[in-house]
């Protein structure tokens, strides 16, 4: 009898434990809002380090007033730099590209530009293949502070498991210590005025010191052939996986911007990404997707 009794007590004890430090963790990762998704008012000092890339795009655009113009995309956008839209179209233009972003992340800066674009405003958008089998609202965004709301109007609004797994993970807690590092170093993330940065979104190390203008035969580019080697087995494992559709989600995204557009009298400007000729016929090799 008092064998169980005192197994009972413990239960009650480790149990009382585990959600005691799950609260003391929970509150640190509020207080130190690594990537601006806590549910409490983290500390002050602490902000503009976070880790949140995508919000700090979000503010940038937020705080910069009038906009005409707006590139929305992922890294194969960044050849359309804000400079080279306003010549051609006039007026200040701002990019809201982001490495890999998905169509809720482009979707969250279009409903952003429009709520205070005036008519005759233009979004230029460079869409990409991938877009349509990732369905997917990351965390960066479904959880943070005013483009949260924007999820949680659509298809891809986020649960409280799917909140819980983004907390008590090791991407968090890791977010967590280098803000902190990024604090003490006064490292920040720098966007400038037209949404650009000092880095590049292009992840690959395949670049030309001739721009644009150098030819170098694909037989003697190793590390191009290298990274359509790798990109074309990512592609097959994860884009290309079971996927025998556009997604109806991402599609009734597109639905709705361009609904939106054609109601606030805004030019839609859609264009799709190229893809490497060499890429295209490795990774459409032996399958009838076209």
């Amino acid at each position: 009898m008092m064998n169980k009794n005192n197994s009972k007590i413990y239960l009650q004890w480790f149990s009382v434990s585990v959600i005691g430090l799950l609260g003391v963790y929970f509150f640190l990762f509020c207080l130190i809002n690594p990537f601006q998704t806590g549910k409490l008012q983290g500390i002050a000092v602490l902000q503009k380090h976070h880790l949140n890339f995508i919000f700090h795009k979000w503010n940038a655009l937020k705080n910069e007033g009038d906009i005409n113009n707006i590139i929305l995309g992922s890294s194969t956008s960044e050849a359309y730099l804000p400079v080279d839209i306003k010549s051609i179209l006039g007026g200040k233009t701002f990019t809201a590209s982001t490495g890999g972003g998905a169509t809720p992340v482009r979707y969250a800066f279009f409903k952003n530009f429009i709520a205070r674009s005036k008519q005759g405003s233009t979004v230029v958008y460079v869409a990409d293949f991938f877009e349509f089998n990732q369905p997917i609202a990351v965390p960066d965004i479904a959880f943070s502070t005013g483009i949260s709301d924007i999820i949680a109007k659509t298809e891809f609004r986020p649960n409280a498991r799917d909140y819980f797994i983004h907390v008590y993970n090791n991407q968090s807690f890791e977010g967590m210590l280098e803000t902190i590092k990024r604090y003490r170093r006064n490292k920040t993330t720098l966007i400038n005025a037209d949404g650009t940065t000092s880095r590049s979104m292009i992840l690959s190390p395949v670049k030309s010191s001739s721009g644009f203008d150098s030819v170098k035969l694909f037989k003697t580019n190793y590390p191009l052939q290298e990274q359509i080697l790798e990109n074309t087995y990512t592609y097959k494992k994860e884009v290309l996986n079971q996927f025998d559709q556009l997604d109806r989600r991402i599609k009734n995204l597109y639905r709705d911007m361009s609904r939106k557009a054609v109601e606030k009298k805004i030019n839609m400007v859609y264009i799709m990404s190229p893809l490497h000729k060499e890429f295209r016929r490795k990774l459409f090799n032996g399958t009838s997707l076209r």
